[in-house]
């Protein structure tokens, strides 16, 4: 288990406070900062048995964020703490359970064993992170990763994850099914003929990583943005244009199948989804695909909520 803490500054922030994808960067630099430590090896030494660099890219995440621990509450020079469990599958994959809250909050908790961290990351009281990586090595540029196990790294200190654990079946069911199934009955579809279709060009200065990738918590900043032109468009009027600002995710499940070139257009498409019983959540599932060759490179789905006059 490994313990960070993180003062918010506005490196971390944007008008809602706490952003989502900012938080994703950190959180998951943590992530990276625990798998090296557990392997006693920085990750960006690590080569394949050929010498091929490798890779600790993220392919899950799942987000649960409590309405009394929402992400507007954690706020500039407040102290977080962050607490992480990490696993191994064999030599190729990791995964990570994370949870925070105000520093004080968290020594009030007293969570001190791993046991007690589970507990609580399963539990509504602490915003809670799922990452799962698995390494890759590039094979023929970004659009082909190939799964790549470090040579010469001992995973023997890390607890092992278990098959049936594994997150992979997570991405393997939606990779086939084109959804997580979040939306029962009770959630109805604004638009269940065809998708918003949003575009975008990625940026190269902007979204790349220093691997040359697209950086994973970029992603959420492409469905943000066409979510957002979708809640101004004349289709998504049941909720007023004033209130969208105000939308704050309270859970997300997000798999990525692959990653792009730093040239390439992604064509993002997205389902909107309201509650029958409470007006103030919103659904979304989202497909980004790259627009050359209609590969979907990632499928996530959300539920918000939004402030209502």
């Amino acid at each position: 288990m490994f313990s960070y803490d993180l003062t918010i500054g506005l490196p971390h922030t944007n008008y809602n406070q706490l952003a989502e994808h900012l938080m994703l960067m950190h959180l998951g630099h943590f992530q990276w900062q625990s798998i090296a430590a557990s392997i006693r090896t920085p990750l960006s030494h690590l080569r394949t048995v050929d010498q091929g660099e490798v890779y600790a890219t993220f392919y899950y995440i799942e987000e649960r964020i409590p309405e009394s621990a929402s992400l507007t509450e954690f706020r500039l020079d407040d102290t977080l703490r962050v607490l992480l469990q990490l696993r191994a599958f064999r030599n190729i994959a990791f995964d990570g359970r994370l949870i925070f809250h105000h520093k004080s909050f968290m020594e009030t908790a007293k969570i001190e064993e791993e046991e007690s961290l589970l507990e609580a990351y399963a539990g509504d009281v602490f915003p809670a992170i799922r990452f799962a990586n698995v390494f890759v090595t590039p094979h023929a540029g970004n659009a082909a990763l190939k799964l790549a196990p470090p040579a010469h790294v001992s995973f023997d200190g890390i607890p092992v994850l278990s098959n049936e654990d594994n997150a992979y079946h997570i991405t393997r069911s939606a990779e086939k099914t084109g959804t997580f199934r979040v939306f029962d009955t009770r959630w109805n579809c604004i638009n269940p003929d065809a998708p918003f279709t949003s575009l975008y060009t990625v940026h190269p200065d902007r979204d790349s990583n220093g691997a040359g990738l697209v950086y994973f918590a970029n992603y959420i900043i492409f469905l943000d943005m066409a979510e957002r032109a979708l809640l101004l468009d004349p289709i998504a009027r049941r909720w007023p244009v004033a209130c969208v600002p105000t939308r704050t995710l309270r859970f997300r499940q997000l798999a990525y199948f692959g990653n792009a070139d730093l040239g390439d257009t992604l064509r993002i498409e997205i389902y909107l989804f309201y509650h029958e019983e409470d007006r103030r959540r919103l659904g979304f599932r989202y497909t980004i695909m790259r627009e050359r060759d209609k590969a979907r490179i990632c499928l996530s789905e959300a539920i918000k909520t939004i402030l209502l006059p």
